[in-house]
């Protein structure tokens, strides 16, 4: 089943473990000022967020959910074979679109309404051009990528930046589905399926000056944000990790929890949305770029932010809890609660780190606890929340596939992250120079949904070597089940009761049906609130013409929803449909657009309501 776009493009599922940004970067909270800053052998400079001059080691972390392209420019070193004229043809596109005229600052900042037509434009123009040529605009974009990185000295720095964005913009048009990644890094890289790839892709000196910027201006924001959560939240300092999928609810769950001081959560999401906001990308096509920078300010924050600290991701990869608790147990703990500040009538401000390391004996305290709050809900639902984000909205609107192999991937997994906590035994092989505190005292939270609109109930909690019910034995069975998990009271270990393909084979089945259809199937008030919204959301389909093919059904919609996506992704949309289903959802949705003047979500097969939303690039709906 394709993922994204009208063309087939063979992907690796990555799975790796990488290394930490190897940079050196500032962040000066007395200031509040953030820089970069080059170590002086550029090779061999290590990451670094320092708060007060101290600096953290490195990290691993293990990449989930991940679909890299293998068909990237960087597959080769060398410049690909174009065709004779094509540096004619860029100098022609460029001055077509006065290009001459954008500024690559005022893009970035976010003011660059006048910046961005012009990037629509070019991209216009490049989808132009393909569809004169050959009608492939696969090969096109990337033919022009790989001249672009891999002799920039051809092309002005701003007509650079202008055609990977543009390249970029027209992949998200066509539906080709070029990432982030591959346009705002340089030439000359690792191809994704090599060893080398993420410790290259993790150096910022890999990407564009631009890049580096908004990786470095999202950073400081994060920073500030997760140092105010820190510094007002009662209590010590520990790891807080919120794991689940899509639309599980964990930001209604770290809303509730930290009240307004929730936007101190560290997530990769917020990651992409910034990428995106600032370079003009969507969520899916940011998703590395957005991730990784996430990840390693995180890692940094685990040393040197003083009370808690909060994370919201995925983490349905076993190793990579296994990753966190490990780097939780070996953290400097500088953890002072805010009575204790308060006693000593000092503000977090002015405490010294240096007196907070301490312990009595003069030894550096070290071990922070670390609590994963696991938070799901059935699936279905999930994907319902997932369908009813805005279009433009701050929550991504996942591709379809992504959203079939993140929720099997989690529910198979989710056995083996409980049980990565209930068997942890931290190293104990701690340096004579240091004490352990906290070390090893980590928790394991998990919260499924129940029959209200987005609630949920705090089924059990994980210590190591413990496991505590909070409900009775018989609704904690029939919650653990729900995700796919039993629990071996005689062993003492969570064992998953399906695997990873046959619940992607079920999801996969599921998402043939009418949206409407699937709504029964999740609990009655959430059904009711889904259901309303998706009502409001309608095509209406009109024309004198025989409608019999996804063409000319497209032909056939209102001009605002045609406005809103292309002909090309209106079939990529389809091309999520079994091919032999064509003909029937298409019947279908002209029989209900005469009964009822117009279709919505709920008369539309999920998985076709869903490849719509994905690729829809402004919103048709408002009335």
């Amino acid at each position: 089943m394709p993922i994204t776009g009208a063309h087939s493009v063979q992907t690796n599922h990555i799975q790796n473990t990488h290394i930490a940004s190897n940079n050196n970067f500032s962040v000066d909270t007395n200031k509040n000022n953030f820089n970069a800053a080059q170590s002086a052998d550029p090779t061999k400079s290590d990451l670094k967020v320092t708060v007060n001059h101290l600096a953290p080691t490195g990290a691993k972390s293990a990449f989930k959910d991940l679909q890299v392209q293998d068909q990237s420019s960087q597959s080769s070193t060398q410049s690909l074979q174009t065709e004779k004229g094509l540096s004619d043809l860029l100098s022609n596109i460029a001055k077509s679109v006065n290009i001459e005229k954008f500024d690559v600052q005022q893009f970035c900042s976010g003011c660059y309404q006048e910046q961005k037509n012009i990037i629509n434009d070019l991209a216009s123009t490049l989808i132009k051009h393909a569809n004169e040529r050959d009608g492939k605009p696969d090969k096109l974009l990337r033919e022009i990528l790989t001249e672009v990185k891999l002799n920039p000295k051809n092309i002005e720095d701003s007509t650079n930046f202008a055609l990977r964005s543009a390249i970029l913009q027209a992949s998200e048009i066509t539906g080709v589905g070029i990432q982030s990644w591959d346009v705002y890094t340089k030439g000359g890289g690792p191809a994704p399926n090599d060893k080398e790839f993420w410790s290259w892709v993790e150096q910022p000196k890999s990407w564009v000056e631009e890049a580096q910027a908004a990786a470095l201006k999202f950073s400081e924001s994060a920073f500030i944000k997760a140092l105010r959560l820190a510094q007002e939240t009662p209590g010590n300092a520990e790891v807080i990790l919120y794991k689940g999928g899509f639309g599980a609810g964990k930001t209604t769950h770290s809303q509730e929890r930290f009240d307004g001081l929730a936007d101190g959560v560290v997530a990769p999401d917020k990651g992409k949305t910034f990428i995106r906001k600032t370079m003009n990308v969507t969520h899916a096509a940011a998703h590395v770029q957005g991730s990784n920078t996430t990840y390693n300010l995180f890692m940094g924050m685990i040393n040197n932010l003083v009370g808690p600290i909060v994370y919201d991701s995925a983490l349905s990869n076993p190793k990579e809890i296994e990753a966190f608790l490990k780097k939780a147990d070996f953290a400097p703990n500088k953890s002072m609660s805010l009575n204790e500040k308060n006693r000593d009538s000092e503000s977090s401000s002015s405490i010294k780190i240096s007196q907070l390391t301490k312990s009595n004996s003069g030894k550096e305290m070290i071990g922070k606890p670390a609590r994963i709050i696991d938070v799901t809900r059935n699936d279905i639902a999930r994907s319902l929340a997932v369908l009813s984000r805005e279009i433009g909205g701050e929550d991504p609107r996942t591709p379809v596939g992504l959203v079939i192999n993140g929720a099997a991937r989690d529910r198979a997994n989710r056995a083996a992250c409980m049980n990565t906590v209930l068997n942890y035994k931290p190293d104990v092989s701690v340096r004579e120079d240091k004490k352990s505190n906290l070390f090893g005292q980590h928790h394991y939270e998990l919260h499924v949904g129940n029959e209200s609109k987005m609630g949920t109930t705090h089924v059990l909690t994980i210590n190591p070597g413990y496991v505590g019910f909070h409900i009775n034995q018989e609704q904690a069975d029939k919650a653990l089940a729900s995700q796919g998990v039993k629990y071996n009271a005689k062993e003492n270990q969570f064992e998953p009761i399906s695997t990873e393909v046959e619940w992607k084979n079920y999801l996969t089945e599921q998402f043939q049906k009418n949206v409407a259809e699937l709504t029964t199937l999740i609990g009655k008030g959430e059904a009711e609130f889904r259901s309303a919204g998706f009502a409001k959301r309608t095509i209406q389909f009109s024309g004198a013409q025989p409608i019999t093919t996804v063409e000319s059904l497209y032909q056939a919609a209102d001009d605002k929803f045609k406005d809103s996506i292309s002909l090309v992704g209106f079939r990529a949309a389809f091309d999520e449909l079994p091919i032999d289903k064509h003909q029937q959802v298409i019947e279908g949705i002209i029989n209900k657009s005469i009964e009822k003047g117009h279709v919505s979500y709920l008369d539309l097969p999920y998985i076709l309501a869903a490849g719509i939303h994905q690729r829809l690039q402004s919103d048709p709906f408002i009335k």
